[in-house]
């Protein structure tokens, strides 16, 4: 995901019950405004926060662009969990403002209530860092094998689960950095241009503190001291962020 100063605005269509219309007032993506004063590029969560928080800001003319649908990437397949632990201390704050926003493990998975009476199952395997994906072709289905390993799983912890029954499931991806968290900077090569990608796993819960630190560095035009954490140029200078724990996605 990536957001480039460069208008035109983005709101709601109350009329179709959704969706949205730009300034010509053509719902969808049929119509685009010729200018922007920021124009954020990826319609997952951390595009829709930075775009939230830079119109609350007052930045301007601010376009958000989506090759397919809102949330139709690893955004939209996250099992939204929101957990607070961190072993360092910037990202663990992070996590505590997204869960204001928010207002809402073991054994190698995760679990979390979903509305009615299901519960979705997820891993944080560290065997899973090993598995590559091609990001616009990856399998989104889960195998048999995997269900049956996460129902046992699940069932151990809570007994009751050994009467329920699998509804499916899918599988998403990370999009990770040589250490597990996300880059969040100015690249100094492409005027204008800022990057928030790599977000490892962590992104649907840091999201919200990732959109007001982006909106900061573009209409501030300095960078928040936060994001000194997650510079661009920290794997060339061997500054990579490490946590305490071997597989990264647990913080």
């Amino acid at each position: 995901m990536t957001a480039l100063e460069a208008g035109g605005s983005i709101r709601r269509d109350e009329r179709a019950g959704g969706g949205t219309i730009g300034d010509s007032g053509i719902v969808g993506s049929l119509a685009m405004t010729e200018t922007a004063d920021v124009v954020v590029i990826g319609g997952g969560c951390n595009g829709a926060s930075i775009a939230f928080h830079l119109v609350a800001r007052g930045a301007g003319r601010v376009v958000l662009l989506e090759k397919g649908a809102l949330a139709s990437g690893p955004t939209g397949r996250s099992t939204a969990i929101v957990r607070q632990h961190y072993s360092n201390e910037v990202t663990a704050r992070m996590a505590l403002e997204s869960l204001r926003v928010y207002a809402d493990f073991a054994n190698q998975f995760y679990m979390r209530p979903e509305t009615g009476d299901l519960c979705l199952v997820g891993s944080i395997d560290p065997g899973d860092a090993a598995h590559r994906a091609e990001p616009d072709g990856y399998d989104t289905g889960v195998d048999l094998d995997t269900i049956t390993d996460f129902g046992a799983r699940a069932s151990r912890r809570f007994p009751i689960l050994e009467r329920g029954f699998s509804r499916g499931g899918w599988a998403g991806i990370y999009d990770v950095t040589p250490d597990w968290h996300p880059v969040i900077d100015r690249i100094e090569a492409v005027p204008g241009l800022v990057v928030v990608a790599g977000t490892s796993g962590h992104g649907f819960k840091l999201c919200p503190a990732v959109g007001a630190l982006v909106t900061r560095l573009i209409v501030d035009e300095r960078r928040p001291e936060a994001l000194e954490f997650f510079r661009a140029d920290r794997f060339a200078t061997g500054r990579l962020i490490r946590g305490k724990y071997a597989y990264s996605i647990v913080g």
